[in-house]
């Protein structure tokens, strides 16, 4: 009897231990956001979070028009960068507010601001300590804060009023070149061709190649422009100065065509700046050329 006396108790001290786990971490789970801002000059009316620019030097020309601050207090719950991103997405929505659409960055810091925690229901004493010993354990809370200038950058304004490609949407197109070259190796494929041409507006670029063919080696050809001012890509396969009708063409701000030879054959890559903000100057264009059996 005395066992399954030991085996209630245990039990019992089990489920007061979940539940006082659901109670604490769901506190730290809701945690929010808090954010704040400054007046410092000309508030200008409210714009979009998603206007907002972050900038880690400053631009050429700006105008400051206050402070911005965001914090978030945590002990481990959250990832590190989803934290910083909730924080940084805190930033923005403050500058916008006050109408900036950028913020220049000047603080971004973790700050260990006390502990909690301890020995719950003295889990790790006594008898039943060898069972439950370890979550009797003290905990670092922090606070994440980001700082910085809520600014006006007249250029990127310029460029939002006339429809012309931000900093932002140039730093995604990088990241995008990058995503591709990491899909590709992911995928299994053996990049074979990378170059780099300028184009304008309607003029092409041909590329001669050998293409071997056993029905199991497959091609991708990818062309895409990292210049913001392109909107779209043409691509198709000649074979001596004529359109190849049996393999694809595509057209697209990325254009993407892929096939398996069954013979080997050389056929000619054409690449074309079909249609660009900037149709009088040339925009690089790059294509990679890669395959896998």
């Amino acid at each position: 009897m005395a066992q399954f006396e030991k085996l209630r108790v245990l039990k019992h001290r089990v489920r007061i231990f979940n539940a006082i786990s659901v109670i604490f971490f769901s506190t730290l789970l809701v945690s929010c956001v808090s954010g704040s801002y400054i007046v410092a000059g000309n508030r200008r009316p409210s714009i979009s979070p998603s206007s907002v620019i972050i900038y880690f030097e400053p631009p050429e020309k700006y105008e400051t028009l206050g402070s911005v601050e965001a914090s978030k207090k945590g002990m481990g719950t959250l990832k590190r960068q989803k934290r910083q991103d909730k924080i940084i997405n805190k930033l923005k929505d403050m500058a916008a507010e006050i109408g900036a659409n950028g913020v220049l960055l000047s603080i971004s810091e973790d700050k260990v601001i006390g502990t909690s925690g301890g020995a719950v229901g003295g889990f790790n004493t006594g008898y039943y300590g060898k069972y439950f010993g370890g979550f009797g354990s003290s905990r670092i809370e922090t606070k994440r804060t980001a700082e910085g200038r809520a600014i006006y950058v007249i250029e990127e304004a310029r460029k939002a009023q006339e429809g012309m490609p931000t900093v932002e949407a140039e730093n995604d197109l990088k990241s995008k070149t990058l995503k591709i070259f990491d899909q590709l190796k992911y995928d299994g494929y053996s990049i074979n061709v990378k170059k780099n041409v300028n184009l304008k507006q309607r003029e092409f670029d041909i590329h001669e190649k050998y293409f071997y063919g056993n029905g199991r080696r497959e091609y991708i050809i990818i062309c895409f422009s990292e210049d913001p001012n392109v909107l779209e890509i043409g691509l198709y396969l000649k074979r001596n100065g004529k359109i190849v009708n049996n393999y694809p063409t595509d057209r697209g701000e990325i254009a993407m065509i892929s096939f398996k030879p069954k013979i080997r054959e050389k056929l000619e890559v054409v690449t074309t700046n079909l249609l660009s903000r900037t149709p009088d100057s040339a925009s690089g264009c790059r294509i990679i050329i890669a395959f896998k059996e």
